[in-house]
């Protein structure tokens, strides 16, 4: 039931004075506002009674502070005035109103001023005081808990992304992961696009599937699984040699192009399956082949489908070439695959022109600044979530001066944007670009400290090995996997004895020696996926048999 509904229903109930209600009642809304909305409602009720207008008001509605007026009159009108407004009127704005210090007018107002104090009604240092310093405290506490609780738990699901590229990496089937989820987003964009222009309903009376949130489940969230497992696939070293593989097996572009890049086509075709099918079922549905929309409509898709497998072939020859960390995957990656995503997209709408309608296309652009966001996003978090520690590190005894700036500039944007010049209509100028500016500043500086706190909190260091200990040490944060019939070891520092040999029944990684794929003289030490070799002391491009793998960024 709405403001209308019970605003038509409440005539009857008030008998003859409910007459004529149309001609000269009067409704009265007092907002919300704290105490400040209740002096001013309360400046409003004598306005109206000293210009006689309160006896014909029927109908009140109140808020928070306004409700805090509002029942004071409600219980004035019948305590005092008898419930009659007209002798309220004269109570409220009595002779003598304007006399000096509230002389002439009612107790009740009196009184309402003394104790409008009602959250600490004994002022000073006094029990009510205290409890409501302990209260704002208690409330402030528990916020903060909750907010930097939910920011952590933000600031971690990169660090586990990161984590699981190893295990991503090694599973058979990672290529199934990452084209299944897409091929799902491109089938339900299909579907979608259809129904643009017939929707059952609007608002909030849509099916789920039609409102935003059947977007961001249908489409948005299958791309971003996609992009994720799609980063880890074409970063592989062994990407350029299985994408060969599949033009060995489907020779669609001959010997044309080069094997690594005709393999890349040939998955991109996929792109096109959607919209083949959506083809035969309007042939179906009309039992007619328009010839000319339908090759405009599958020449666009299959120049799209080229140009996204070109975007990704050049992609791992990128990757193959930095051969990024697991860390630098997970910040870069997904949002490079998900722009990459959405040039085919822009090259489909462009060429199929009029074979998508103008809402269609408004539908085709919001879900491109979704995806763009989400890559902007992504990019972001991630990147303070795992660079963040090592860059104020890196800044050493700046770090503190950067601070300090960073908390007054949050102070001066709080200050500032109290001012009664800022905000108004037509304000500029470099003082309010640098208020827009402030929330930013603040919120990465923060998620900054956060994630900072975060890598502080999950280092552990390893107990000193003493000579009476003869249980084994065994390193924290280790994962190990087995695949085609390597070890793979993610952070392992492995465990051993007091006197530095492994306990009995201890499994060591293989052997290997040869070139490590992730070093090279003089670089940065990196993890490799690819073997257990690379550790914190290794100086050379060669394999040592007795290392461990360390993650590191």
């Amino acid at each position: 039931m709405d403001f209308r509904q019970v605003y038509a229903e409440e005539p009857p109930f008030q008998g003859d004075e409910g007459e004529g209600r149309a001609e000269a009642g009067i409704d009265l809304a007092f907002s919300g506002g704290g105490i400040r909305s209740a002096t001013f409602n309360l400046g409003v009720l004598q306005g109206m009674a000293r210009r006689g207008l309160l006896k014909h008001v029927d109908y009140l509605s109140t808020v928070s502070g306004g409700g805090y007026i509002g029942a004071w009159y409600m219980a004035f009108l019948k305590r005092q005035a008898g419930n009659d407004p007209a002798q309220a009127e004269r109570l409220l704005a009595p002779q003598g109103q304007g006399q000096a210090n509230g002389a002439g007018e009612h107790p009740s107002i009196t009184w309402l001023r003394r104790f409008s104090n009602y959250l600490t009604p004994k002022t000073g240092l006094s029990g009510d005081t205290l409890t409501l310093v302990a209260t704002y405290l208690r409330n402030l506490l528990l916020n903060l808990i909750v907010i930097l609780a939910c920011l952590g738990a933000v600031l971690l699901l990169p660090r586990l992304l990161a984590a699981g590229m190893p295990a991503a990496h090694a599973s058979d089937w990672l290529p199934l992961w990452a084209i299944l989820p897409l091929l799902a987003a491109v089938a339900a964009i299909v579907h979608l696009l259809r129904r643009v222009h017939q929707p059952a309903a609007t608002g909030a009376a849509a099916p789920r599937r039609d409102r935003q949130i059947g977007v961001l489940a249908l489409v948005v969230l299958p791309v971003l699984v996609s992009a994720y497992f799609m980063s880890v696939g074409i970063a592989s070293p062994g990407y350029l040699d299985w994408a060969a593989g599949i033009a060995d097996r489907l020779p669609l572009f001959g010997g044309l192009l080069p094997k690594a890049l005709a393999g890349s086509l040939t998955l991109a075709l996929a792109y096109l399956l959607p919209w083949l099918l959506l083809g035969l079922a309007e042939l179906a549905r009309t039992r007619r082949l328009a010839t000319r929309p339908a090759l405009v409509t599958g020449l666009s898709a299959l120049g799209a489908s080229l140009l996204a497998g070109a975007v990704f072939h050049g992609l791992a020859v990128l990757a193959h070439d930095a051969a990024p960390s697991a860390n630098e995957l997970a910040t870069a990656g997904p949002p490079l695959v998900l722009l990459a995503y959405l040039l085919p997209v822009t090259l489909h709408i462009g060429l199929a022109r009029r074979r998508f309608s103008d809402m269609q296309r408004e539908w085709w652009a919001r879900l491109g600044g979704w995806l763009l966001a989400l890559a902007l996003a992504w990019g972001a978090l991630s990147g303070i979530a795992l660079f963040g520690p090592v860059a104020l590190d890196a800044l050493g005894d700046w770090a503190a001066g950067g601070g300090l700036a960073w908390l007054s500039a949050t102070v001066w944007g709080v200050l500032a944007g109290k001012g009664s010049s800022s905000g108004k209509a037509g304000a500029g100028g470099m003082r309010e670009a640098a208020l827009r500016l402030v929330p930013w500043v603040f919120l990465i500086g923060l998620l900054g400290l956060l994630s900072l706190g975060l890598q502080k909190g999950l280092e552990r260091a390893p107990p000193a090995a003493t000579a009476t200990q003869a249980a084994p040490l065994h390193a924290s944060f280790t994962l190990d996997l087995a695949a085609d019939g390597r070890r793979y070891t993610l952070a392992g520092a492995g465990s051993q004895t007091a006197d530095g040999a492994p306990p009995a029944g201890a499994r060591r990684p293989p052997r290997r020696t040869g070139p490590c794929p992730a070093r090279t003289p003089g670089a940065p030490r990196r993890y490799c996926w690819r073997c257990s070799c690379c550790s914190a002391g290794a100086s050379t491009s060669t394999c040592s048999p007795s290392t461990t793998s360390t993650a590191t960024a």
